[in-house]
């Protein structure tokens, strides 16, 4: 394994979906209060995303999305 990622389960399937494949061995977990960087670094990283999204409306327009992201933190 090169590196770790971060789910956010949001849906009771979702949930459904990702134990079984926790319990099938197909991924090694961690919570995140363990990670050194941990959920401080992932709301970091959102934010700068959606502050770029904001930035670029046409481009989203154009793209067939036509409007930002919500930003969960305002």
């Amino acid at each position: 394994m090169d590196g770790w990622s971060t789910v956010f389960i949001r849906t009771r399937v979702g949930n459904d979906v990702w134990s079984k494949a926790v319990a099938a061995g197909r991924f090694e977990t961690k919570p995140i209060e363990e990670v050194k960087l941990g959920l401080g670094l992932v709301m970091k990283l959102e934010k700068g995303e959606i502050d770029k999204n904001r930035k670029i409306p046409d481009e989203r327009r154009n793209f067939g999305v036509n409007k930002a992201l919500w930003d969960p933190y305002s």
